[in-house]
């Protein structure tokens, strides 16, 4: 929003909430397959209004159960569940869809998510986060090494 004075113009920009940071850690007693972890957030803070907050906000999660995901997997696509490495499947050769192991969501389509799976926050991940951009335009933070 632009404000005209007699002596100056002045830029105002409303604050929306970023209620969403990386690490946080999201669990459902109900669907443990369902659980994820934030590792990526970008937050476009020159929006003018919450419809282009949403738009052009970005939030990155994948699985934090890992093991519960591929045997949910494995049962709705009716595949056997052999473990292969650190007690994970191996799909190379075979598909997960529709159900992704990591993807990205805007914060509306978050809050969707949440609700729908019934995931509670528990907490934040112990690594350590880094800080790419914090100013007026835009706030983006992830994972330090986020293949570790």
């Amino acid at each position: 929003m632009i404000f005209y004075t007699d002596k100056k113009v002045s830029i105002v920009i409303k604050k929306y909430k970023e209620k969403y940071k990386t690490g946080m850690i999201f669990r459902s007693k109900k669907y443990p397959w369902a659980d994820i972890i934030i590792d990526y957030v970008s937050y476009n803070r020159m929006a003018e209004n919450s419809y282009e907050f949403n738009t052009y906000s970005i939030i990155d999660w994948h699985r934090a159960n890992g093991i519960e995901f591929d045997k949910f997997v494995c049962r709705r696509k009716g595949y056997d569940y052999d473990p292969r490495e650190y007690g994970r499947m191996d799909f190379r050769d075979k598909t997960t869809f529709p159900y992704p192991s990591w993807g990205e969501m805007k914060p509306k389509s978050m809050d969707a998510y949440i609700k729908k799976y019934e995931l509670e926050y528990v907490g934040m991940s112990d690594r350590e986060i880094t800080v790419y951009q914090d100013d007026e335009a835009e706030y983006s933070s992830g994972f330090k090494n986020k293949y570790e």
